[in-house]
């Protein structure tokens, strides 16, 4: 554990405080510019980033993901499935967009994590709803996801990660081949959110009036994705649970001050 402790703090310490110093020194000289700036200018500025096109393909999938909720209240099966599918199409949209025409920001990375949360937990929430028996299960899930998905993307900010998904050498093995293999995460995610889309239409009255077969297709879908599904979850975990020891070497080490 010495051993352990030791190399983790040669190996993460210099990038952390170059980081850190780095930012400072940008924080300096994005103070001083400021300055020059007035107040409708400075808005300007910041409301250039806001308008970001990634951006907007962010507000437009919380606009979607709302219709979604709506549909489902009232019983628009097809409309809940379609704003759903689309909103979730459109995260891979907007990091294209991001790259391609140099849009890459921070407040847009946040927005994309915060989206995607939002997505999974109408899930849960819906699911919850129409499965009161296993309401606590969905919560469980729930609880998982967001609280793992925050300490880690917490982490990774406070150590100066230029993403969540750069890892430390030492990271956990299921970790590392997740977030290193897209095939991996893509197939992840799609099944899981594959398992909890399918499991939800199962008790759309819509679904339950329709052919056998079709409720059936949604049933092996379940049972397919149900691996996906444990292997996201227990990523969610292990995320959170890096993201922990992270945010401890920090204060063993020193934390960067703010």
């Amino acid at each position: 554990m010495a051993g352990t402790s030791a190399s983790r703090e040669d190996s993460q310490s210099p990038a952390v405080r170059q980081r850190v110093g780095s930012a400072s020194g940008g924080k300096s000289v994005q103070a001083a510019s400021d300055s020059d700036l007035s107040h409708e200018q400075k808005w300007a500025r910041e409301l250039k980033v806001f308008l970001y096109v990634p951006n907007i393909i962010g507000y437009v999938r919380i606009a979607l993901l709302l219709a979604a909720a709506f549909a489902w209240r009232e019983a628009y099966t097809s409309l809940f499935f379609v704003s759903y599918v689309t909103s979730q199409c459109l995260d891979a949209v907007d990091g294209a967009a991001a790259r391609r025409l140099g849009q890459v920001s921070i407040v847009g990375a946040c927005l994309d994590q915060v989206v995607d949360r939002l997505s999974t937990c109408l899930l849960y929430v819906l699911n919850a709803s129409v499965y009161p028996d296993f309401a606590f299960a969905f919560f469980i899930a729930l609880f998982l996801d967001m609280g793992g998905h925050w300490v880690h993307f917490f982490a990774a900010a406070v150590v100066g990660a230029k993403s969540h998904k750069t890892m430390d050498p030492e990271v956990n093995a299921i970790l590392s081949v997740y977030y290193r293999s897209r095939p991996v995460m893509f197939s992840a995610i799609v099944g899981f959110e594959g398992f909890f889309m399918c499991l939800l239409l199962l008790a759309s009255p819509v679904f339950q009036a329709s052919a056998a077969s079709l409720s059936s297709a949604l049933l092996v879908i379940v049972y397919v994705t149900s691996p996906l599904m444990i292997f996201k979850t227990l990523t969610n975990l292990l995320q959170g649970l890096y993201g922990a020891r992270r945010l401890v070497a920090c204060d063993i080490f020193g934390a960067p001050s703010s």
